[in-house]
């Protein structure tokens, strides 16, 4: 090979190194979930909806855009906000929420354009930054992964088949860039800097620990809010595109109906006449957690189960969801559940108060005897 050739293959190759370190420079790396977990997070946030609904039928674009964003896809700050202190969340860097807004209003867009798969695409970029808010890392200025912050999103993925996901029902988000800032001071929460100096993730890291009891309830809480906040987001796409079905009217239990049948019967009528339905109930005021989701009703009635506890409880429905819409919530109802006393458990006090009586009767007449002898 002649020199002047060497040397041209010499600056070609240097020239590559160059752009390469450049570029790596330029587009860093900044995963907050691997992506087994974006996986992961979205098939359950799909889960969420009808099984013929927008979101099930675009499932393998989904899943393709939801890590576009690890790819090069986006700005490389929409995957992260520096948070330096706690309610309210101020920053000095990272554009996640402006970035996720941004993401949102374009996908509202392409849906009433009725761009379906492009529409698909950018919920699935969008569902990748609502998983990056709920990862405690990218909340602080340990957004960039690499050694044990890298370790443990890999330990995560073997984990994940622990997980008990919840039953969601999806609800429409008033304002998507006050929410991901909820979601992110929450995710904060989980961090060395957490002024209440709970139970944080940066700590385990710190002294190599990738995964115990701790580290695993957070986690799950956290994929647990990504899964909510991914639905939500969709489902409020969907509504601000108006491609929506008509809720339900509900017809039994009467709104403030009081009724001692704890397993009640739920009606209602529904001029879109699409189901499956969703029922959700919850009982008010109450400290303990008593919510309940059942999905995929078929009919416009249905009967529970189990026993409901006394209290007041308010009721739900939705419509269900098909390729192009999803289905609203009814107006919620409320109704008091007020068990009756059985009768029957309170007829042996009768012949045990007699029988009191009489032995109190008898040993005064023996005593009163016994005194009057003597």
């Amino acid at each position: 090979m002649n020199q002047p050739l060497k040397k041209s293959l010499f600056l070609l190759t240097l020239s590559l190194l160059l752009i390469s370190i450049t570029l790596s420079f330029q587009v860093p790396e900044t995963k907050a979930w691997a992506w087994e977990t974006h996986y992961f997070i979205d098939d359950e946030a799909e889960s969420v909806f009808s099984d013929n609904s927008f979101f099930a039928n675009n499932h393998a674009t989904l899943q393709t855009w939801c890590v576009k964003p690890d790819q090069g896809w986006g700005e490389s700050d929409w995957h992260w906000l520096d948070a330096i202190s706690y309610h309210p969340l101020e920053t000095t860097g990272g554009r996640l929420p402006w970035g996720l807004r941004t993401i949102f209003e374009n996908a509202v867009k392409e849906l009433e354009n009725k761009n379906w798969n492009q529409a698909a695409q950018l919920m699935g970029a969008a569902s990748h930054f609502t998983g990056d808010g709920t990862m405690p890392l990218h909340s602080t200025y340990n957004y960039d992964p690499g050694s044990n912050h890298t370790n443990y999103e890999y330990k995560v993925n073997s984990h994940l088949n622990e997980f008990s996901i919840p039953q969601y029902a999806p609800r429409e988000i008033e304002n998507i860039f006050d929410a991901a800032m909820k979601t992110l001071e929450e995710s904060f929460n989980y961090t060395s800097e957490d002024p209440n100096g709970g139970v944080n993730i940066s700590y385990f890291l710190e002294y190599d620990n990738l995964w115990n009891k701790s580290i695993r309830e957070i986690t799950e809480n956290r994929v647990r809010a990504s899964v909510k906040f991914t639905s939500d987001l969709w489902y409020t796409a969907m509504i601000r595109a108006g491609l929506t079905i008509s809720a339900p009217n509900l017809t039994e239990p009467l709104d403030e109906e009081v009724t001692s049948d704890s397993k009640p019967t739920f009606s209602w009528s529904s001029s879109s006449g699409v189901g499956p339905y969703t029922l959700e109930l919850r009982l008010e005021n109450s400290a303990e957690s008593n919510e309940f989701i059942i999905k995929n009703i078929q009919n416009t009635s249905y009967t529970l189960d189990n026993q409901l506890n006394s209290g007041n409880w308010s009721w739900g429905i939705r419509s269900g969801d098909n390729s192009t819409h999803v289905g609203l919530w009814s107006e919620s109802q409320e109704f008091s559940v007020q068990k009756q006393i059985n009768e029957d458990s309170g007829s042996p006090l009768l012949p045990i108060s007699i029988g009191m009586f009489i032995i109190v009767v008898v040993v005064s007449v023996l005593v009163i005897s016994k005194v009057n002898r003597l």
